[in-house]
């Protein structure tokens, strides 16, 4: 954290200039303290940090969103259409969030060299276990019915540098994804997210419910975790279901300055709750088509397949 080290090596000098006396010889008192400790307690933690958005609108629980992003045509469409191509969720809109949760794994840091990094994540006991973690934008208010506690970090012992780009797995690694979720170690213990009839863990959670006057109440649903699985020991599952998130912008990344997107608008694009509710649980080629190709997976084989549209990185 170069900056952080640099400012305050100069608040720690400018604070001994304050406190060396003035004219007179009197020594006067400083408020370096307290600028240090606002600094500290402002400057942002280390690790990867996320941000759940639907288009342009924070995903947050409580409040209804629209899904705006900037307007654009493509010459053919009339402007209404154009609008809700580009402002609809499903094509809806406002939407309530439910759920969003999803466990990710093995991060890993493209150097510019050509090199890759894999950081040390920290056990916390909580959110990241030293293998993965978990990411959870729900907060229980409003239709939200998870817990209030929530994260958007991968704590990682990071410097203030500039990175070719990131890549990790949203999903549970083979080894630790059929193990008994009540005996897990944290967060493999969130029963939430546990899915009992496949033996394995739902990677990735996203949930909302319409308060469009003409589709209200209905709901998006779309749960991925593997699939083509055997219900006895040994555990074992056809397809895995894991997408690769691969993000390489053209000016680099900075996890200190930069924030990786996680766009739900992108992910259920293709989806339209207008006429009922949808829902994929991973297993329905229907419904699940269209989210699985927006994740870069194949639907047929769950192996990668084409470039994912969900995940990007964001300067904000």
């Amino acid at each position: 954290m170069f900056f952080l080290k640099t400012t305050i090596r100069a608040l720690l000098l400018t604070s001994t200039v304050a406190l060396s006396g003035n004219c007179n010889g009197n020594t006067e008192k400083s408020n370096m303290p307290l600028l240090l400790a606002g600094i500290l307690a402002s400057s942002p933690p280390p690790g990867i940090r996320f941000k759940a958005m639907a288009g342009a609108s924070p995903l947050q629980c409580g409040k209804d969103i629209t899904g705006h992003s900037a307007f654009r045509t493509t010459g053919t469409e009339s402007f209404s259409e154009g609008i809700v191509r580009t402002f609809h969720i499903a094509e809806i809109m406002p939407i309530s969030l439910k759920d969003l949760r999803l466990y990710v794994s093995n991060l890993t840091l493209l150097e510019a060299d050509g090199s890759e990094t894999k950081p040390a994540s920290i056990a916390d006991g909580k959110w990241q276990n030293g293998s993965v973690t978990l990411l959870d934008f729900e907060d229980h208010s409003g239709d939200c019915t998870g817990t209030s506690d929530t994260n958007s970090l991968i704590k990682v012992p990071l410097p203030n540098k500039l990175y070719k780009g990131i890549r990790f797995e949203v999903g549970v690694p083979e080894e630790f994804n059929h193990q008994n979720q009540a005996l897990a170690n944290s967060p493999l213990n969130v029963s939430g997210l546990a899915w009992g009839w496949a033996m394995g863990y739902r990677f990735l959670v996203a949930e909302f419910v319409s308060h469009d006057p003409t589709a209200n109440g209905n709901t998006a649903v779309f749960h991925l975790g593997s699939g083509g699985c055997f219900m006895s020991a040994p555990y074992a599952c056809s397809r895995p279901n894991r997408a690769v998130i691969d993000l390489e912008p053209p000016g680099g990344y900075n996890p200190m300055t930069q924030s990786v997107k996680l766009d739900l608008k992108a992910l259920v694009n293709g989806w339209d709750i207008r006429a009922g509710s949808v829902s994929c649980h991973s297993e329905n080629a229907t419904t699940c088509a269209s989210p699985f190709a927006n994740l870069g997976i194949d639907f047929s084989t769950g192996n990668l397949s084409g470039t994912q549209s969900v995940f990007s990185i964001s300067n904000e």
